[in-house]
């Protein structure tokens, strides 16, 4: 899709008459933008693996915390 991408960033630049400084500071500036988004994804799916992580654990401790609590309202 880069590629892609890429090829059509430059195609505008010719048809717009633009330098090669130009296309160069678009191509680097494209780049820090996809890696910023990269980043920021990575951090989501961390944190929505820590989530879901936690989430998990509190459910698997819901059943025997509800066992014990049926366990001494039994006894009472």
């Amino acid at each position: 899709m880069r590629d892609a991408d890429d090829r059509l960033t430059i195609e505008r630049a010719r048809f717009l008459g633009l330098g090669d400084d130009v296309k160069n500071d678009f191509g680097r500036r494209a780049e820090a933008v996809a890696q910023s988004l990269r980043e920021a994804s990575d951090t989501v799916k961390a944190e929505f693996a820590d989530i879901c992580t936690e989430a998990l654990d509190r459910a698997r401790q819901a059943g025997p915390d509800a066992v014990d609590a049926a366990r001494e309202a039994a006894k009472r």
